[in-house]
């Protein structure tokens, strides 16, 4: 399991993870200061003269070493992702990095190669039909050469579903939301030396989200979920923000934390189970001491 570690000037938020994490909150503020966490330690300009002043600085961690734009890529996962600006395939589009990796080796391919040679052979016949001969000054006419880069600009992206043309508004939010992770996910397989955080910004969490969330295994791929408390199929892969960190993977934290605080509960798996039924069944069928922190 992974430790990744928020600083923002004396405040700490610590956990583990593996390939998914849901941040338990009943208010935005903690999540979103670690979603600023991020941003701002993958902002190639640094600090702000502000942060510095305040000693507001953010530094996160990952395994006790600072993330960087050269080690971590920071995906937004939303409903609110724009495919047909991402279509455009601009440098910093998920789509493009994507194409980018999977078309990595192309150039070396026999096809490649042909249409590289043809290329050639017809910027040499446009420039002989544009010739003017004017008296030793005349046009030069060329075609970019034939490169990944250059292949790259000549795609041009869209949606297929049930092998007919969609658009984004055809799909369901589940199959929005899904589709943003099954491409990062492929990001993140083509170039396992890089690691990948997706924050999952999701109004609701379903089970069939839930249940793709779950099938995540690659080990440079970290999901965040901020989100109310819910039932997931793991404890171990939560951890309660407020009204303080607890992470649910630390049993030193859950016994110190919880267990200890909870007339309730004499173990940690007593507490655990408290947790659990609290998450599936509601306030209704829990205990009164463990609502202020669920």
């Amino acid at each position: 399991m992974d430790i990744l570690t928020h600083y923002h000037g004396t405040d700490v938020v610590e956990f583990g993870i593996n390939t998914r994490k849901y941040l338990f909150s009943k208010a935005p503020h903690q999540s979103f200061m670690l979603f600023q966490g991020l941003r701002s330690s993958l902002n190639k300009q640094g600090a702000s003269e502000y942060a510095e002043e305040w000693q507001r600085e953010h530094c996160v961690l990952l395994n006790g070493e600072p993330i960087t734009p050269k080690s971590t890529k920071l995906f937004v996962i939303s409903p609110e992702y724009d495919f047909e600006e991402d279509a455009k395939l601009k440098s910093t589009s998920a789509i493009h990095l994507y194409l980018k990796h999977q078309l990595k080796d192309i150039e070396y391919s026999e096809e490649f190669n042909t249409m590289s040679i043809l290329l050639s052979d017809l910027a040499e016949q446009i420039e002989s039909k544009v010739s003017m001969n004017n008296n030793g000054l005349d046009l030069s006419v060329d075609i970019e050469p034939l490169t990944l880069k250059s292949l790259l600009k000549m795609l041009k992206v869209g949606l297929v579903a049930d092998d007919l043309s969609a658009s984004a508004c055809d799909l369901t939010y589940e199959a929005f939301l899904t589709f943003q992770i099954d491409l990062m996910e492929r990001i993140a397989q083509s170039n396992p030396e890089r690691t990948y955080i997706g924050w999952v910004i999701a109004p609701y969490v379903s089970e069939n989200l839930k249940n793709r969330i779950q099938k995540l295994i690659l080990t440079n791929l970290k999901l965040l979920v901020p989100t109310p408390p819910i039932a997931v199929d793991n404890l171990e892969d939560a951890v309660l923000l407020d009204p303080e960190v607890i992470d649910l993977a630390d049993e030193t934290q859950i016994y110190e934390r919880l267990t200890l605080r909870l007339p309730e509960a004499n173990t940690i798996e007593d507490t655990l189970a408290f947790i659990n039924n609290h998450l599936k069944n509601g306030k209704g069928q829990s205990i009164p001491s463990l609502e202020a922190f669920l």
